[in-house]
């Protein structure tokens, strides 16, 4: 644990003498901005690495690229990272989370990309593990990874592999 020994300027970063004492320094490479009301953002080198967020009812973390978004009124939203100039990652639902990788959207509530490459999960409590170009469109619908794979039925699942689909007729 950390003892604060003063409140903090604004751009003052947080420091540790590694045995417990803490005391906020003027900042450098590295900043800490401190709200009580508001988000929290911590930079390096001039860049966010990590904005803490309140939600309406869970908190966001949104970290990795500094153009990664979560939307405004979304709740308990996790970037863990990734992402990267022009394949920013987005999340616009409640309870969902991006591990990582580059260009992954989530647009249905509950719904989790753990990595990889452009893949959208658009169903409610929906996941795809990896892999690229996969669509998890319905809701409970799991991609394990791969490339170009489709789910859209509820529950339905791609083991991975190319191009396959679970799609109702």
């Amino acid at each position: 644990s950390l003892r604060l020994t003063a409140s903090p300027q604004a751009g003052a970063v947080l420091t540790s003498d590694g045995v417990g004492n803490a005391s906020w320094q003027a900042a450098s490479s590295g900043s800490f901005n401190p709200s009580t009301t508001g988000p929290m953002e911590f930079t390096v080198n001039g860049a966010r690495a990590l904005r803490l967020e309140p939600g309406a009812n869970a908190p966001n973390i949104l970290g990795g690229f500094s153009g990664n978004t979560i939307s405004a009124n979304t709740s308990g939203a996790t970037i863990a990272g990734g992402g990267i100039n022009s394949l920013a990652h987005s999340l616009t639902a409640n309870y969902t989370v991006i591990g990582g990788g580059v260009a992954n959207r989530v647009s249905g509530e509950g719904g989790t990309i753990a990595g990889g490459a452009a893949n959208s999960v658009e169903g409610s409590s929906a996941f795809i593990g990896g892999g690229a170009n996969n669509r998890a469109l319905g809701a409970y619908n799991v991609i394990a990874g791969g490339s170009f794979n489709a789910t859209a039925n509820a529950a339905a699942t791609v083991g991975g592999g190319s191009r396959n689909q679970a799609i109702q007729d």
